[in-house]
């Protein structure tokens, strides 16, 4: 993802800890190469209904240990 100031990051599912989501944060800089200083862990509940990290909102709809539905609703 990309915002308009030209941060560049994803969010990578990592999978299910017990009832807990885990996701990898990461930021690029403008060349694509990955900021270790800006590399983050961020753990949701499994029951959550939606995830929210800075402007990102995503719809959970089904969490699996090796797959996730969602929808993102919000990326601004």
């Amino acid at each position: 993802m990309s915002t308009p100031a030209g941060e560049n990051y994803e969010l990578a599912y990592a999978g299910l800890d017990g009832d807990t989501i885990k996701i990898t944060y990461r930021e690029y800089t403008g060349g694509d190469i990955a900021r270790s200083a800006f590399f983050q862990q961020l753990s949701y509940n499994r029951t959550q209904p939606t995830i929210r990290f800075k402007h990102t909102v995503i719809e959970v709809h089904a969490v699996t240990n090796e797959l996730i539905d969602f929808t993102v609703t919000q990326d601004k």
